[in-house]
């Protein structure tokens, strides 16, 4: 029960402010001074700004999973073009079976640094059983039977296939591989 009370407490904004500053006044993170102030908005789960969007904005949405509500309802209030990429099975799969509008474009492939393919491993979740959703390009003993190949394009690649000049916003929902 204290821990349960800890763990709430520990979440407050109070609390928060006050590790922050502990943190700054021992040289553990940096104190940063906002020199831009851009006005966001959260919608689909994802905080960004709709300042410049309208019907002519390009939107790249980098790794799907099993859920477009940001991707459709940007669609819906802005008249973007979504550019949707996932490799992942269960993304195709889904997206196969899906009504989506015509500003809705999805390729199947991974972003990476360089061009060619990909080796994908099905996660393992923490009952040791093998996600169908989430991949990895760690294999671990026992997913290495597992291996998937995608196809994999830099963001400049992809940029020249789709003839665009500009990304208006550039969504990543990619499981910590962004780098």
């Amino acid at each position: 029960m204290a821990i349960a009370a800890w763990k709430r407490f520990e979440k407050t904004p109070g609390w928060q402010r006050k590790k922050r500053f502990l943190k700054r006044l021992t040289g553990k993170e940096l104190r940063l001074k906002v020199e831009l102030n851009v006005p966001t908005i959260k919608d689909g789960g994802w905080w960004f700004t709709a300042e410049h969007l309208n019907e002519n904005s390009i939107v790249y949405s980098l790794g799907v999973g099993d859920e477009v509500d940001f991707d459709l309802s940007i669609i819906e209030k802005y008249g973007v073009e979504v550019f949707a990429f996932d490799p992942t099975p269960s993304s195709i799969d889904m997206l196969d079976h899906s009504k989506l509008p015509e500003r809705f474009h999805f390729h199947p492939w991974a972003v990476t640094a360089e061009d060619g393919t990909l080796k994908f491993y099905p996660r393992l979740r923490k009952d040791g059983t093998k996600s169908d959703v989430m991949f990895t390009m760690i294999a671990e003993e026992q997913t290495r039977n597992d291996v998937i190949e995608v196809p994999a394009y830099s963001l400049r690649t992809i940029v020249g296939k789709l003839q665009h000049d500009r990304i208006d916003i550039l969504k990543m929902d990619i499981e910590g591989a962004e780098y």
